[in-house]
């Protein structure tokens, strides 16, 4: 899989294998998740509504759709779809967004 420049792959280490044809290729390392000891400014707590989901949250709060895995990685959200109305989430501050994005 390649790793595009601002993915949230990004920057994350590989470590050189050889296939079953003598091809090289690089194993993709796990990310460590956002965690609260991450953050660098304060973030907030959103009550979701009816029709919130994490990409317009994200794109809210940063500008940037495509942001919405740290507010998933904040809050230990494996499966959005199962987030609904009254959910609680803590919301990255835009300059945890920015730094990360």
């Amino acid at each position: 899989m390649p790793v595009y420049r601002g993915s949230r792959y990004d920057g994350v280490s590989t470590t050189p294998l050889t296939d079953v044809n003598n091809r090289m290729i690089r194993y993709l390392h796990n990310r460590t998740p956002l965690t609260q000891n991450d953050l660098v400014g304060p973030a907030y707590r959103y009550e979701l509504r009816q029709g919130d989901d994490l990409d317009r949250l994200s794109f809210l709060r940063s500008g940037e759709e495509r942001l919405w895995f740290l507010i998933a990685e904040l809050n230990e959200v494996f499966w959005p779809f199962d987030l609904g109305p009254e959910d609680e989430l803590l919301i990255p501050s835009e300059e945890d967004f920015s730094i990360r994005g």
